[in-house]
């Protein structure tokens, strides 16, 4: 792909990726390290240990003594995973460290969290090696029994790593981990990819975690607070997954333009507020929030979702594999991932959303754009980027997209400074057999026709995640199954620059396509950029757990699309990623005559 454009009002435009990988890429281990930590915020054992099906089907654990054992470089086991365990094709397993592990309330599946599926209370030394073999018998620790290892370059023993090792870390009491990445994304530091061209995810090719026998290039740090510990600094959340959390999926849930008719880069697909209206001597007001890393305001994308799994989704998030973000040297964006609220958007000429709602309404209509929440723990300040989660919490084991039915999903990111951008993800979910049929009921904001009847049990919902109106929430039955195919969706790479920003109702949004065609015209310079300070070094040890709520809006506001409705051609099956000027337009405005779309929303209301 080529290089990225200018970013002030960005926009994302989602397609369906993969990646394209070679046959160097080792994919014969049958479970391999996928994300880890030695060390967290509760000190040095707050530790896990995340395990990843790589076969590419169902796994049975069958091995020598008790299992497949997780051993540290001393040679002692720290879990096992016991013979009989399947772990779902593309699934995980998760070993913790019981004493001081203090992610247990990042959320999982349906009403669970990241809880271990094994513990363990003997620390493992910072930069020390790990390896997990197909034996438990510490006797039979040996490279031919090793499946997968990962250590730093100051571990001794070659057995528990793999390459010279990852670079040894300072060693920080800090919310960080190491995950392995996706082929053909990017995750230089500082952020560089968006001025050079690199070998990106393809759409259409199912994508593959990185395993080329070299622990250095396999696994990428991050942390929430973008910290130079010695292996690069990315701005990041730790994300473990245990065997009842969602699997990547992406070619049985395909997505579409909100609006098909208009330009990914124009509103609604994608909305930017702010640039050139955030900088000085403007006054600091909404959406300029530095407080809530939007200092030069927002981005948000909207897509429509199609459930074509044949059964129903009861879980949709969406995980960052690659974004630029803190820190950005000048000319590339620093976003931020943000909880984004449910919005009401007015005059969608695309029949096929229109006709995807509950009842179906012809062309011109007005839908309601789900938000997603930023999943905690741990938690975020500084907003996030790689490997955080993103969830669609109206999508639940109560209310399921159901097969063949839609939502429609918003996406919204802080600017903490112009440049090129880009941002990939991963679509996680979980599906559910079929129970009972209810005929002619709407579930909750998720598009469907009927709607599947579990039994109630009583609960809460998973931090990070909104609740169901209910508070008992439907028992996970052994019908629930991962979806095993991966794949990435790509909030393609475009440009944000600064530009003044409309503030009245009635000010029509200078379409973005219109701006893109200016700026062929003329050449223009990047605007003047300067780096953000590295944020504060947190606390040594946090012993309580954050725990984050969310709430849904009593009535999403309503956003009147003014661009043309001049018809597009379908998405193209691969990405041509150009270089972008985008002008920064207030687009998609709130308008009072936006009210109208009331009449429109009352049959669904009615129905929820």
């Amino acid at each position: 792909m080529s290089s990225l454009g200018r970013l002030c009002c960005a926009a994302i435009a989602i397609l369906t990726l993969g990646t394209v990988f070679s046959d160097s890429y080792s994919v014969s281990a049958q479970l391999i390290i996928s994300e880890f930590r030695v060390r967290g915020p509760n000190g040095a054992n707050d530790e896990f240990i995340e395990l990843f099906n790589n076969s590419g089907a169902d796994h049975t654990v069958a091995g020598g003594g008790t299992g497949y054992a997780v051993a540290a470089s001393n040679g002692v086991a720290r879990c096992v995973v016991p013979n009989g365990t399947v772990i779902p094709n593309r699934g995980h397993y998760l070993c913790v460290n019981s004493v001081g592990y203090s992610l247990a309330s990042y959320p999982a599946g349906n009403g669970t969290t990241a809880t271990g599926d094994a513990t363990y209370t003997t620390d493992i030394p910072d930069n020390a090696g790990i390896a997990i073999f197909n034996t438990s018998v510490a006797g039979d620790f040996v490279l031919a029994n090793r499946l997968d290892a990962v250590g730093s370059t100051s571990e001794a023993n070659t057995l528990y790593k793999e390459g010279a090792g990852y670079p040894a870390l300072t060693p920080f009491s800090i919310d960080y981990s190491f995950y392995r990445k996706i082929v053909g994304t990017c995750t230089n530091a500082p952020n560089n990819c968006g001025l050079v061209s690199g070998s990106f995810p393809i759409e259409g090719v199912d994508s593959v975690v990185q395993d080329t026998n070299s622990n250095a290039v396999d696994f990428v740090f991050v942390d929430t607070n973008g910290t130079s510990a010695g292996a690069g600094q990315r701005l990041g959340a730790p994300g473990p997954e245990n065997l009842s959390g969602p699997v990547v999926s992406d070619s049985t849930i395909s997505g579409t333009l909100l609006d098909s008719t208009v330009s990914r880069h124009a509103p609604p697909n994608r909305q930017r507020d702010g640039g050139t209206f955030c900088a000085p001597p403007n006054p600091v007001v909404l959406p300029c929030d530095p407080a809530n890393n939007s200092t030069f305001g927002t981005i948000s994308f909207r897509r429509h979702f199609t459930n074509n799994t044949g059964l129903p989704v009861t879980r949709l998030r969406f995980r960052v594999v690659d974004q630029t973000t803190f820190p950005a040297v000048s000319g590339v964006a620093d976003l931020r991932n943000r909880t984004s609220s449910a919005v009401v958007i007015a005059t969608i000429n695309d029949a096929a959303t229109c006709a995807a709602k509950i009842p179906p309404e012809a062309a011109p209509c007005s839908v309601t754009v789900q938000g997603t929440t930023l999943e905690t723990p741990p938690l975020q300040p500084n907003g996030s980027a790689y490997n955080s989660t993103m969830s669609a919490g109206t999508v639940t084991l109560a209310t399921p997209i159901l097969p063949g039915a839609s939502i429609n999903v918003q996406f919204l990111f802080g600017i903490q400074q112009v440049g090129n951008y880009r941002a990939y993800v991963h679509i996680e979910a979980l599906t559910e057999g079929v129970v009972e049929l209810v005929v002619g009921q709407n579930s909750g904001g998720v598009v469907g026709k009927k709607k599947f009847k579990h039994a109630p049990q009583t609960s809460v919902a998973p931090a990070g995640q909104s609740s169901p109106a209910s508070t008992e929430v439907p028992v996970i039955t052994p019908l629930t199954r991962r979806l095993g195919n991966s794949g990435i969706w790509v909030f393609s790479p475009g440009a944000l620059k600064d530009a003044p920003a409309r503030t009245t109702a009635d000010d029509k949004p200078k379409a973005d396509d219109e701006a893109k065609e200016n700026s062929k015209k003329e050449s223009e310079t990047a605007p003047a950029t300067s780096e953000q300070p590295a944020p504060p070094m947190p606390a040594p040890a946090a012993a309580k757990e954050p725990v984050a709520t969310t709430t849904t809006p009593a009535a999403a506001p309503v956003v009147t699309n003014t661009t043309s409705a001049a018809p597009v051609a379908a998405a193209a099956t691969r990405v041509n990623v150009q270089k972008e000027n985008v002008s920064a337009s207030k687009a998609g405005q709130r308008s009072s005559a936006s009210r109208r779309t009331i009449a429109h929303r009352r049959g669904a209301l009615k129905r929820r």
